[in-house]
């Protein structure tokens, strides 16, 4: 069946960051995930699965939040949500097409920079060091996939909107901050 061919919704997204998180890269290729105990969430995302490291919100698995020198969406439901949305997205479904016809690639793809995938609906998220939220224009993701399992071993927000914060209240003039 391959990883292209399923409908990934946010049970979906849930159960393929669970399988993911905490997960080293090596051992994505060899099986299903790991158990909470066997996770390192602490580790610095080097050489694991850490999509969660890159929430402001704690996760729900390991309880770990997004350190704020990496970007970081909003929250969990954010993050999923977006996910969601890259994955039904021309460049999202290309790369999962890719991920199935390249079954030996054992770093899988990696979109960003150039290649992040835009979004269409307005989500929001932290900068590196940042602490204002801001609408992300585009998302990294680095992907791999084993057969019909989709590992997702990481995804932030890659670029921000450029201008005020769309959230922030309104100014009335005679009010101090």
């Amino acid at each position: 069946m391959g990883v292209a061919n399923a409908v990934y919704d946010t049970a979906m997204v849930e159960a393929v960051l669970f399988r993911s998180a905490g997960t080293r890269l090596d051992s994505m290729l060899y099986g299903p995930a790991l158990p909470p105990s066997m996770r390192s969430f602490t580790a610095k995302g080097k050489g694991r699965g850490h999509a969660y490291l890159h929430s402001a919100e704690s996760d729900p698995v390991g309880g770990v939040s997004g350190p704020t020198h990496k970007s970081r969406f909003q929250d969990h439901t954010t993050m999923v949500a977006v996910l969601v949305e890259i994955l039904a997205t021309t460049g999202g479904k290309a790369a999962l097409q890719w991920l199935d016809a390249n079954p030996t690639v054992a770093n899988g793809i990696w979109l960003h920079g150039a290649t992040a995938l835009p979004l269409s609906n307005p989500w929001y998220g932290y900068e590196q060091g940042g602490a204002t939220l801001k609408k992300i224009d585009k998302v990294a993701l680095n992907m791999r996939a084993h057969g019909d399992a989709l590992f997702i071993t990481s995804a932030y927000p890659d670029r921000f909107q450029v201008g005020l914060n769309p959230l922030a209240p309104p100014f009335v003039p005679g009010t101090t901050l």
